[in-house]
């Protein structure tokens, strides 16, 4: 997987993972864990292309696919 600049990306691509850095104040990437966003097909209407400068295009459908039903938390039930 490749991390591409965010004006590649494009409501086609469907799952893609954005990513944030933390900047200093001369925008220099830190060494801290970035910022992850999951986008799939159309964005939320204020999504700030300036903040999510990356993403990650690919099939992530094997995260759900190979998950354990067995391993899921219980439900929630409000009666």
């Amino acid at each position: 997987m490749r991390l591409l600049p965010s004006e590649e990306w494009h409501e086609d691509l469907n799952n893609s993972i954005f990513v944030s850095f933390s900047r200093d104040k001369n925008g220099n990437i830190l060494g801290e864990p970035p910022e992850l966003y999951w986008g799939s097909g159309y964005l939320e209407e204020d999504f700030d292309f300036d903040k999510w400068t990356h993403f990650i295009d690919g099939d992530f459908n094997f995260v759900f696919e190979g998950a354990d039903p067995v391993q899921f938390p219980p439900l929630y039930n409000s009666h």
